[in-house]
């Protein structure tokens, strides 16, 4: 068996991880990639992506987010200055700023002008916009103690949409595939404060699992 190790910055790692993700979900589609371990799918992700041979499509260049505060982005670094890759790799505002004007990277600001982020019944799935908020205030799996990262997780409604649930932040978790298993065919409760974004999960037997918060919140309005 080979080995490889690398050193990456921060920004080639993200970029990377990101397209072997990518890769990673569009080989569990096909027959003979069903039932592998993540381990494998991302080994024969790799392979795929270096060789030439990627079956995912769609995807064009890395996306990269970044997550920043307005006034950091508009005045420089402060005693609350956050500014960092979505999986919390922090880096200067400097290269926060210079991404802010790059294709392909996305500007997370928190306290500046935003998209609306709430779509009601209008569609099923969520919007990019969407899932830039949620990463925002989550790098992993909204359970508590779930290392998942965000880009491995599916966004989840909790009141389910087939039920009459809206697609609106305040209906919305980013759940692993481990979780989103037990949440459906497991029947775990979950329960979410909008506001706090307190997440409350009990086992079906009314058991309390965990109560859990995001690793921030943004503070809407701030300038």
């Amino acid at each position: 068996m080979h080995t490889l190790y690398a050193r990456l910055t921060p920004e080639a790692g993200n970029k990377i991880r990101r397209a072997l993700d990518h890769e990673a979900a569009a080989l569990t589609k096909l027959d003979q990639h069903r039932g592998l371990r993540r381990d494998q799918l991302l080994a024969r992700a790799l392979e795929a992506v270096v060789c030439g041979e990627a079956v995912a499509t769609g995807m064009g260049p890395a996306e990269v987010a970044v997550l920043i505060d307005y006034r950091t982005l508009t005045q420089g670094r402060h005693g609350d200055t956050i500014c960092e890759y979505s999986d919390g790799s922090p880096i200067p505002a400097e290269t926060a700023r210079r991404h802010a004007c790059e294709a392909k990277i996305v500007p997370i600001v928190l306290g500046g002008e935003s998209e609306v982020l709430d779509v009601g019944r209008s569609r099923r799935l969520a919007t990019s916009a969407q899932r830039s908020a949620l990463r925002a205030w989550y790098r992993t799996c909204a359970i508590d103690g779930c290392d998942a990262h965000f880009d491995r997780c599916h966004v989840h409604h909790l009141h389910e949409w087939e039920e009459g649930g809206a697609t609106d932040l305040a209906n919305l978790l980013p759940l692993c595939s481990f979780h989103h298993h037990r949440v459906h065919e497991g029947r775990w409760r979950l329960r979410l404060d909008p506001r706090s974004r307190h997440v409350t999960v009990r086992l079906p037997n009314g058991t309390l699992h965990s109560r859990s918060v995001p690793d921030r919140l943004p503070t809407r309005g701030a300038a």
